[in-house]
């Protein structure tokens, strides 16, 4: 898979999900959102500038794809059955 180089991921609080609007992003709401193990984050992914209703919610966290990927193999995201031993 190659990843844009300004493909951008951003956690965000779910709470704040009904404020994206998702013409401005990579995924629609018929798409699958990856949430954290306890719900309460997810995460949106865009390319390019920001996208003014990313940019208009205050507690969000702006990932590259390495970062990313990182954030995911750690315990707040991954499932346990998916944990390494």
């Amino acid at each position: 898979m190659i990843v844009p180089e300004s493909r951008r991921y951003v956690v965000i609080d779910a709470s704040d999900l009904s404020k994206v609007n998702f013409s401005e992003i990579e995924e629609d709401e018929t798409t699958s959102l990856r949430y954290s193990i306890d719900e309460r984050r997810v995460i949106v992914k865009y390319d390019g500038p920001q996208p003014s209703s990313i940019s208009a919610i205050k507690n969000k966290t702006v990932y590259t794809y390495r970062e990313i990927i990182t954030l995911l193999n750690s315990r707040e995201w991954l499932i346990e059955d998916e944990l390494a031993d």
